[in-house]
């Protein structure tokens, strides 16, 4: 249990995380959190790779890239193995490492084909390749899946606006916001394309 606290308190770049048993599993919530909950650290971690996708989760938050995507890795297959594969993807794409990131991405799909959000992540990265045309057409793809996702609306909003179509940018971000109203990185989309528009 001590080791494994310790890298739990590793991963939130110094700040205490606690955990604690819910629904019969094994995890990591914030500080706050569990000072919320009256919880603690308890025994009983399971070996279903809950500890590990939430240090991944954890170092994710706090901007550690590579800790997240070699925690990423060790979260065996299974119940959260196809997450875990799709988190490891987006580090790699965060690192810079297109791709890695790329092939990774593919590699999720296999656990969880035309999923709409992984579909959108590789539009982003065929992008960046500088295949705008495909790009477009696989993340409007993606955009049209049922259930929406928040997140491929919003993708295809930030390759429109890359192309300066802003004006389907911001209908593909309000289309991300119709399916999440919370949904933050949408929320900043909008707002930075109307921070760059031309004011009277």
């Amino acid at each position: 249990m001590g080791a494994a606290v310790q890298r739990i308190d590793r991963a939130s770049a110094g700040g205490v995380v606690y955990a604690s048993r819910v629904d019969g599993h094994s995890a990591v919530v914030s500080s706050a959190l569990a000072a919320a909950a009256g919880a603690d650290r308890l025994g009983g971690w399971s070996d279903d790779g809950v500890v590990e996708s939430y240090l991944a989760q954890v170092a994710e938050e706090t901007g550690r890239y590579e800790l997240a995507l070699e925690r990423s890795k060790a979260v065996p297959d299974g119940e959260r193995g196809w997450f875990a594969r799709l988190r490891a993807a987006a580090m790699l794409a965060k690192l810079g490492r297109d791709a890695e990131a790329e092939e990774a991405f593919k590699a999720s799909l296999t656990l969880k084909p035309n999923d709409p959000d992984i579909l959108s992540n590789l539009a982003v990265l065929i992008a960046r390749r500088g295949q705008i045309d495909e790009a477009v057409e696989r993340a409007r793809a993606a955009a049209a899946m049922k259930p929406a996702v928040p997140q491929a609306p919003y993708r295809l909003g930030l390759i429109l606006a890359a192309q300066g179509k802003t004006a389907e940018a911001r209908a593909s971000h309000e289309a991300a916001l119709a399916v999440d109203p919370n949904f933050e990185p949408a929320k900043q989309a909008l707002r930075e394309l109307e921070s760059a528009r031309p004011h009277a």
